[in-house]
């Protein structure tokens, strides 16, 4: 059962001239039945206006607010106007058991003098109880007011001024009147539950296409590297998202191994000190982004073979560490290993997500008509497309099915290298401890972080400079000399930046009973309706 309601206006504008009047119709309803996404509001229809008893052009800024008048119109002095509308969800249930009608007639959202105020309420036989109360005066106040009964009804009364509000509480007989509830969506909950379902749909949607091809396969030690994969980009597969000074080091050193440049052990100025020379022996390979990009950093732009450096003299900038990670998806999408996506356009579909969520949280709020856009434009569509920029790097690039079985596979190779002899006998066809071998994995174990341990198996073994590695004639070493040598290669060395992180590749609620606060215990502006107005 909904209700009618109809205001009578008489607004004195004085001797200036206006257009009009702005009315605000509140639609909140006291009533604590809600759950933690929906409450209870007013639902407003079917309004009309007059004006001195004809009818006035109006226009909605915002779902409760109306412009009365006519803009190329102005007006002075008394006019009178009546604006009737229709009311679904305004009976209440109290906590002391009563149902019934507890509204403010009269809000204190006027920014004029209101002279005298009054309210008559007004149902078909039977449906009316005697028990009433009128509360008067500014907000929250308590003062009662003046109330007859008339025939089919009862007039409230009450003295007006400035920001002063009336606001009645009028029960009905039981069973003559249900208890109607409109019911909408929080607005806080509109949009974060909004943000939260796109941003599920974009997790959901690109984690499929993220990882399409990525397979749940035990990881089974391997004894050698897989073919192909160089130091750095190994570990870069397996999913560590930094390059470190220690990754550029395991790659001259493969370098080195590869016979691409030869080191040097030379003495330093000072006794016991050490300096670690290199010469160019072969030009790297043209495919090859981030081995490339190691004989920038020792030998220029334009290296030759034949030229030298020393490692101390090396300047590792810091824009190397974005440029190795670059170089390194590149060699791995050239090898197979990664492949490029191209921009999804399922990402609109979120961001248009995005903008009718808080769109629609800002109609849900009362926000203008006109201002709605102008907050799209400025700020969520700008954070839209930072969001579309972040996905897009984010899914850039995939791992392929060549790209998992390779990376199952360096995983398996970093466990052989990272477990002690002993557990390493255990392995089924695990090869000899020659010295050569170590050597020849130092540069993977240096990469994947297992060099101590690799280092620790050899501990006792005398080992043979490579033929990369120039020192003095008959001279051996200790797996521990090579493990400093790859720590101390830099040591004098001017290093402006160390790392840079890089970027690898059903609810239940509660429901309250329904309650408006007690019968007879009310007070001005706590009930349905009301609101304000001004002119214009």
């Amino acid at each position: 059962m909904g209700s009618h309601v109809t205001e009578i206006i008489d607004y004195d504008f004085g001797p200036s001239d206006h257009h009009g009047i702005s009315r605000e119709i509140s639609t909140t309803v006291p009533d604590s039945w809600s759950s933690w996404f929906f409450e209870r509001t007013l639902r407003v229809s079917n309004m009309k206006i007059l004006r001195d008893g004809k009818p006035e052009p109006a226009t909605l800024s915002t779902p409760t607010i109306v412009h009365i008048g006519d803009a190329n119109v102005s007006i002075s002095g008394t006019h009178t106007y009546i604006i009737s509308y229709d009311v679904a969800g305004a009976i209440v249930s109290f906590s002391t058991g009563e149902q019934g009608l507890y509204w403010n007639a009269v809000g204190n959202g006027w920014t004029v003098p209101i002279r005298r105020m009054t309210a008559t309420i007004e149902a078909d036989p039977g449906v009316l109880s005697t028990q009433n109360f009128c509360y008067n005066g500014s907000f929250g106040a308590t003062t009662p007011c003046t109330i007859r009964a008339e025939a089919g009804g009862y007039i409230f009364e009450a003295v007006g001024g400035r920001e002063q509000g009336l606001t009645v509480q009028q029960a009905v007989n039981p069973g003559t009147v249900a208890v109607q509830k409109v019911l909408h969506p929080k607005p806080r909950v509109v949009f974060f539950g909004g943000l939260f379902l796109s941003f599920l749909f974009l997790l959901l949607i690109g984690r499929n296409i993220k990882y399409k091809f990525r397979t749940h396969v035990p990881v089974i030690a391997q004894y050698e590297p897989y073919e192909m994969l160089s130091p750095m980009l190994g570990n870069y597969l397996i999913g560590d998202p930094n390059i470190f000074q220690s990754h550029m080091i395991a790659e001259m050193l493969y370098a080195a191994e590869q016979g691409y440049i030869q080191i040097e052990e030379q003495p330093g100025a000072e006794s016991d000190s050490v300096i670690y020379s290199y010469t160019l022996c072969k030009l790297p390979p043209s495919d090859s982004a981030h081995l490339a990009l190691v004989f920038t950093m020792l030998f220029g732009d334009t290296p030759t073979i034949g030229a030298t450096g020393t490692f101390a003299n090396v300047v590792i900038e810091s824009y190397y560490f974005w440029s190795f990670r670059i170089a390194v998806e590149k060699d791995l999408s050239t090898l197979g290993f990664y492949e490029r996506l191209p921009h999804l356009k399922f990402v609109w579909l979120v961001l248009l997500g995005i903008i009718t969520s808080v769109s629609y949280t800002c109609y849900l709020s009362g926000i203008a008509y006109t201002v709605i856009p102008v907050i799209v434009l400025l700020f969520v569509l700008p954070f839209t497309l930072v969001v579309r920029a972040i996905v897009n790097r984010w899914l850039s690039v995939r791992i392929t099915a060549k790209g998992y079985e390779a990376l199952a596979h360096m995983q398996g190779f970093a466990q052989y290298l990272r477990v002690t002899d002993a557990e390493r006998r255990a392995f089924v066809g695990a090869p000899i401890h020659h010295p050569d071998l170590f050597i020849q994995y130092l540069p993977y174990a240096i990469a994947l972080g297992t060099e101590k341990q690799w280092a620790d198996t050899f501990a006792h073994v005398n080992l043979v400079p490579p033929v990369w590695y120039k020192t003095q004639p008959d001279t051996t070493y200790t797996s521990e000399h090579f493990i400093t040598l790859s720590t101390t290669m830099f040591s004098a060395g001017r290093t402006k930046s160390f790392v840079v992180p890089l970027q690898t590749g059903g609810s239940s609620y509660s429901r309250s009973s329904s309650s408006s606060g007690s019968f007879g215990g009310g007070s001005v502006g706590g009930g349905a309706g009301g609101g304000g107005g001004r002119s214009w």
